[in-house]
């Protein structure tokens, strides 16, 4: 092989690794860029709820006593100017669903604690009136952060399964209680790992994961 065509691949060589180092360093920079634009969002839907099942009977002039109510039943004795709404709405139905489910609402409550208390209160409540037992309440993620946590299906999964009590800790991470310790995952890796550590297999088809949002299977942002 002759010097100038062993220059001229050292060269390109050289080009090409200094490419890849630069295309790295834009990707860990786009992942920063994104992830404080999913906490900026999720932030700013920091005192949402979303209610899913009210009857699309209950018109939207009737929304705000609907769920006033419902809210003075799963937490009696919180003081009625607590649950002043900022502003409560239906969003469009998903296109996958039939078009006789009801859709959403999405309320935003003015004060954060106020919501923080419902949604623990409702998760602990089995005695609710009739017409409230079929209403599911939800905080409300952005869609990157939804997307983060259905990662986690198969270890949420094997948890519930063998009774072992978590909950969820921000934006998207997993923290269990196992005896009198607290572990935390901040992946699926790491929990699959304590999973394993514990002899427990999951099922590692029920990743929850929609792949029709992105190219990539992420979901696109909100807008």
């Amino acid at each position: 092989m002759s010097l100038p065509i062993r220059e001229k691949m050292e060269e390109t060589t050289t080009a090409h690794a200094a490419f890849e180092d630069r295309l790295e360093d834009i990707e860990k920079r786009l992942s920063l860029h994104e992830t404080k634009i999913t906490d900026a969002e999720d932030r700013s839907r920091r005192n949402n709820i979303r209610l899913r099942g009210v009857p699309e009977d209950v018109g939207t002039q009737d929304l705000t006593a609907f769920t006033t109510e419902l809210f003075g039943a799963v937490l009696p004795d919180i003081p009625a100017d607590m649950l002043l709404l900022d502003r409560i709405h239906r969003i469009p139905r998903p296109q996958h669903l039939p078009p006789t489910t009801p859709r959403d609402v999405l309320m935003r409550l003015h004060y954060y604690h106020a919501k923080d208390q419902i949604l623990r209160a409702h998760r602990a409540r089995k005695d609710l009136p009739d017409k409230f037992k079929s209403i599911l309440l939800f905080t409300d993620l952005s869609a990157e952060t939804l997307w983060r946590r259905r990662s986690f299906k198969p270890v949420a999964e094997a948890l519930r399964h063998h009774r072992i009590p978590y909950r969820w800790g921000y934006p998207a991470k997993l923290l269990i209680t196992k005896g009198e310790k607290l572990l935390t995952a901040a992946s699926p890796k790491e929990g699959l790992e304590l999973l394993h550590k514990w002899d427990i297999a999951p099922n590692l088809q029920a990743t929850g994961l929609r792949k029709t949002q992105g190219t990539d299977g992420r979901p696109q942002r909100q807008r």
